[in-house]
């Protein structure tokens, strides 16, 4: 069977179709992307004041927020194949921020990993268990909760952050000319293609979850954050609702599957209406 590839024009024209994208997205202003721009508007009010963390702490803390940024434009862009590598890594940054917070070894072990293969070695072993170590620490304040973080982490396992076959294929279209078989992988997505839909739900959910990791370690918390956190989920539980009901009731359980992440460990927060911290 003969192999071949072919490149559907120049870099500057994937460019040019991911920002076309883009702009639609921009221009079409839904449900989700008003979300999006709520959650951000709650990174910039919690965060005003950073006076209570550690500067390594509060430099990963932003570091997540600024991933959280590239991921929702990547998903507006119509680049749902590379959202879930930037969404793993903005829930591992507020991972380590929460671990450093907490235990001052953390950051020195990462301050310093630079310095020798001995101490890049200490701060792999230190900082290596900080996505479970986050997860358990929040269910240990309110049971249920950390699910979101092992949930949404080992989603953006499965959609892209590692080349799994869910996450390439997820983005194939297989056809068959005549005797050969045809892969087409697909750059960029349209605006309303169900993994756009799919990859800015995941930022959503990515978007929340930094907001409850966030708000467990920095002490100075402003008055009311937990009702905004939780107007943030009841935002999300409606908008996924709604698409939910825009599909038959028969398929609604497998779209489910491929639209949300932690819906369960979200709905859990919602129904208790704290957090556990006083």
């Amino acid at each position: 069977m003969k192999r071949s590839a072919t490149f559907d024009g120049s870099l500057y024209d994937y460019l040019k179709t991911s920002s076309d994208v883009e702009a639609l997205s921009l221009a079409d202003a839904d449900e989700a992307s008003a979300l999006l721009s709520a959650i951000h508007d709650w990174f910039e009010w919690f965060l005003e004041d950073v006076e209570d963390l550690h500067p390594a702490t509060a430099l990963l803390t932003f570091n997540a927020v600024i991933m959280f940024n590239a991921a929702v434009k990547l998903a507006l862009s119509g680049q749902a194949h590379a959202v879930y590598a930037v969404l793993r890594g903005a829930l591992e940054a507020a991972c380590y921020a929460q671990a450093m917070a907490d235990d001052p070894v953390a950051i020195e072990a990462w301050s310093s990993r630079e310095r020798s293969p001995a101490d890049k070695a200490v701060c792999r072993r230190v900082m290596s268990t900080a996505v479970r170590s986050t997860a358990a620490k929040l269910n240990a304040r309110q049971a249920g909760t950390g699910s979101c973080v092992s949930e949404l982490y080992e989603a953006a396992i499965d959609w892209g952050a590692h080349p799994n076959v869910r996450s390439v294929m997820g983005n194939t279209i297989i056809g068959d000319d005549s005797s050969d078989l045809q892969a087409r992988l697909i750059a960029i997505h349209g605006p309303n293609g169900l993994a756009t839909v799919r990859a800015k739900n995941a930022c959503i959910d990515l978007g929340v979850t930094l907001a409850i990791i966030i708000s467990y370690y920095k002490q100075r918390r402003k008055p009311g954050y937990q009702e905004a956190i939780n107007d943030l989920i009841q935002a999300r539980e409606s908008l996924f609702s709604s698409l939910l009901e825009a599909y038959p009731p028969e398929s609604r359980p497998r779209v489910r599957s491929h639209l949300i992440a932690s819906s369960n460990a979200f709905r859990h927060r919602l129904a208790t209406g704290r957090d556990g911290i006083g």
